[in-house]
């Protein structure tokens, strides 16, 4: 993988050690704007398939169908488990590519304008079956541009970057009396995310350097708990499906390959010979 440098260099850190590469691809999991599925198989099929591939033969097939039960059913995806992929709808697909990545259970998702193409409803799905993939204790990063009102207060936390700098760190309800702070205030009826997103573009004047010096360029905390409430209304998660998940059989952290060359091999050509058979 060649990374191209512009005017930044760095360290990255992870829980305040500098990042190993090799053993942070394995921890994390990257899931794209574009969902990116194979044809002419079912979501059922398609999870079965991930599942040998990426938790190789220590784990027997019944172990396997579990683990992909217990994914589809977090996901809410369990009238579609027989629909063939290309027949999914927008929202559809963006929870099988997550719950594709989910198999393994990496402690890290990273997740590219999930909402992108979606109507407000299957966006407002979208977010709300990522919070519950986060209360299972995964760490779920997400970039957004232009999210709705609704929508940006569902976010847990919020870094909001302008010139390759830090422009808030915070919970989307700081936003506001953050801006209020710095003589920028919201009007009432407006977005706080577009706001936000409009002030750090240089819409409003030159403020950047204003935010950045009132969040120290991230480091500042104070915004990381405003308006957290211990116990908040209405967010009751099923904690039971998320342990099952954890305890389904595959390791908590893992590094290994799933499967060999040769096992790989066998799979793919499978999924090929299947493929091509319905194709017909």
């Amino acid at each position: 993988m060649i990374i191209r440098v512009a005017g930044a260099s760095g360290t990255i850190f992870t829980n305040g050690e500098p990042r190993d590469l090799h053993q942070f691809r394995k921890l994390s999991r990257y899931i794209m704007q574009e969902d990116l599925l194979q044809p002419y198989i079912t979501v059922q099929e398609a999870m079965m398939i991930a599942a040998d591939l990426k938790l190789g033969n220590g784990i027997t097939k019944e172990k396997k169908l579990v683990i992909a039960e217990e994914i589809i059913q977090l996901l809410r995806l369990q009238k579609a488990r027989n629909t063939a992929t290309e027949r999914l709808s927008g929202g559809e697909r963006k929870r099988i590519s997550i719950a594709l990545e989910l198999l393994n259970n990496p402690p890290v998702i990273f997740l590219d304008e999930p909402t992108t193409g979606l109507d407000d409803v299957a966006s407002s799905t979208c977010v709300s079956l990522l919070k519950r993939v986060a209360r299972g204790g995964r760490t779920v990063v997400c970039s957004l541009h232009t999210p709705s009102a609704r929508l940006f207060a569902e976010f847990d936390h919020v870094y909001v970057v302008a010139g390759g700098r830090c422009a808030y760190q915070g919970t989307a309800p700081g936003v506001v009396p953050f801006l209020k702070e710095l003589q920028l205030p919201c009007p009432k009826t407006y977005n706080p995310a577009d706001f936000i997103i409009e002030v750090s573009s240089g819409e409003y004047g030159s403020h950047v350097d204003k935010m950045v010096s009132a969040v120290e360029n991230g480091k500042n905390q104070r915004w990381r708990t405003y308006g957290i409430e211990e116990n908040p209304s209405g967010e009751q998660f099923e904690e039971m499906e998320i342990e099952q998940l954890n305890a389904g059989g595959v390791e908590k952290h893992n590094y290994k390959h799933g499967c060999s060359a040769c096992q790989q091999f066998i799979v793919l050509l499978k999924r090929m010979l299947l493929q091509t058979v319905r194709n017909k």
